[in-house]
């Protein structure tokens, strides 16, 4: 037997190191007179009992306490291993001293770790983990009854509640609170205010298992900075007691955008931002962990790749004007809204509204509990709307939205959202548009050449432009423009009017037409003040 206890072995070898204790079990390492089945079987026995030490996939983790790492998951190297086993116990290994086998207290050689850590032994008796919360999490007993997990590891979730439990709240005032939480904003559509309210409350079914379906990313855009789209997206972690692991994009090598995503996914945590992209975003990581949550392969560093379920991480990406892939944008739930010059969000004696959400934690994470008790107990129904490609949270919680939270259907206005998300001509065109609006030249009509001035001015990428100056620009936004006003002189990108006219105008040899191109805002825009 791998384990002797300390008492008895004592009686018989008194000049053992006195950090042997009386009580103690000691523990044999492998060597040969002990194989690593016998050896891990305790081992592992031992360190699964302390919650401390878990499976990810086929990747050894623990949970990070620092500061920095805010309570994610980081790899356990061979190392690491073999420091961590000496908590279950001390460390003998049996040895030959002549032609007599004796015990002699050992470290923990990484060989020895690596030998252990490959074992069947560990995959078995370890804890799986999944995910790490600061938040009760709410999910189904055996019996299909709703039930609140709070703190401590709860095995048949797979994962880790750091955080309070919350608190019994009112379905009227659920409503009210969570209305309350996006009432500053102004929404380009109601559809877009009532993406915002979903984003709330998805997590909350993700994290206890009750929408096993696939969930999109929520993607906050609005038409100009300082407009409020990341302040959302972080009061909805902040219900969760959460701080996404913010995410930058990079080009390529070591760091690329595709490597930081897999390892925040790796990493366990509730919520992934990626923060103000711009341009061309073209993610194989992203579009992996969009297809299928559950077996994402995650390349770790010195590890070779690692299959692990991520279908509890909610992604969220801020963005002015992303372009994206038509993949990715099928996986999107997108979210719109205008800046509102001159405001400032509300006040709170704890702060900004974010701050007053992590004071009272318990309470907005009960109102969105209320709601997903009324759905629940309604039967768990469904509105089916087929304008997205994940059919299945969108009949959900189109649902939820429109009948538990009395808002719009959640996909009004996604689809024009969509096609212009993933279009780079589109784009360029909203760009020109809301920066000419910004500058207060609307209904100003711009030629080609001074469409392609203004650009260069403003930093506004042409795409398809190659260079060859001004002439070679207008070309290029000639053949943009074209099919923008196959049916009439106006076209609506978003809330922008794009109004081309047409006159003949002297180019020295005679009259030739020239187009003109003003931009103004759409009368059904909002005008100030919030979308409901």
């Amino acid at each position: 037997m791998p384990l002797i206890e300390a008492d008895q072995f004592l009686e018989a070898n008194t000049a053992l190191k006195p950090e042997v204790k009386s009580g103690a079990t000691m523990i044999l390492l492998p060597s040969d007179h002990t194989t690593i089945t016998e050896s891990s079987e305790e081992i592992f026995r031992r360190m699964a009992a302390q919650r401390t030490m878990f499976m990810r996939g086929s990747a050894f983790v623990e949970i990070a306490d620092s500061k920095t790492d805010d309570g994610r998951l980081v790899p356990i190297t061979p190392e690491g291993f073999a420091s961590r086993i000496e908590s279950a116990g001390p460390l003998f290994k049996k040895t030959k001293d002549g032609h007599n086998v004796i015990l002699k207290q050992k470290a923990c050689s990484t060989e020895d770790a690596k030998r252990l850590m490959a074992s069947r032994a560990a995959l078995r008796l370890l804890p799986k983990i999944e995910l790490v919360t600061r938040a009760a999490i709410i999910a189904e007993d055996d019996d299909g009854r709703l039930v609140e997990f709070g703190r401590g590891y709860h095995e048949s979730l797979s994962a880790m509640v750091n955080g309070p439990d919350a608190e019994k709240v009112p379905l009227n005032q659920a409503i009210d609170a969570l209305r309350e939480l996006v009432a500053e904003y102004d929404f380009q559509t109601p559809g877009d205010r009532s993406r915002a309210l979903a984003s709330f409350i998805s997590p909350a079914l993700k994290f206890g298992g009750l929408f096993p379906g696939m969930v999109p990313q929520d993607i906050a855009e609005a038409d100009a900075s300082q407009s409020g789209k990341t302040y959302r997206q972080k009061c909805v972690a902040a219900v969760y007691g959460e701080r996404a692991r913010v995410i930058t994009k990079r080009e390529g090598g070591v760091g690329s955008l595709d490597e930081s995503i897999g390892s925040a996914l790796f990493g366990g945590t509730p919520f992934i931002r990626l923060d103000n992209m711009r341009g061309k975003l073209d993610s194989q990581a992203l579009e992996a962990f969009l297809t299928d949550p559950k077996t994402v392969p995650i390349r770790l560093p010195h590890r070779g790749e690692v299959c692990c379920d991520c279908s509890r991480t909610t992604v969220q990406m801020t963005s002015n004007a992303v372009e994206t892939t038509r993949d990715l944008v099928n996986r999107s739930s997108i979210c719109r809204i205008r800046k509102k010059t001159g405001h400032t969000f509300r006040a709170f004696p704890e702060g900004n509204l974010e701050d007053h959400i992590r004071q009272r934690q318990g309470f907005y994470l009960g109102a969105v509990f209320a709601v997903i008790r009324e759905w629940h107990s309604r039967g768990k129904p469904t509105k089916p709307d087929n304008r997205h490609d994940f059919r299945e949270w969108a009949a959900l919680m189109n649902y939820i939205v429109v009948e538990v939270l009395g808002e719009a259907p959640i996909l009004d206005g996604h689809q024009d959202a969509q096609a212009r998300a993933c279009s780079p001509q589109l784009n360029w065109v909203r760009s020109i548009g809301l920066a000419a609006l910004e500058d207060h030249r609307g209904g100003e009509e711009f030629s080609a050449s001074a469409l392609f001035d203004f650009g260069e001015e403003h930093g506004i990428a042409l795409p398809g432009y190659r260079g060859g100056g001004v002439d070679a620009g207008c070309k290029v936004i000639g053949v943009i423009m074209r099919p923008l006003f196959k049916e009439s002189d106006k076209a609506t990108i978003d809330h922008v009017v794009i109004t081309r006219t047409a006159r003949l105008e002297s180019n020295g040899n005679g009259l030739k037409e020239a187009k003109r191109y003003a931009f103004t805002l759409s009368p059904q825009a909002p005008q100030g003040g919030t979308s409901s």
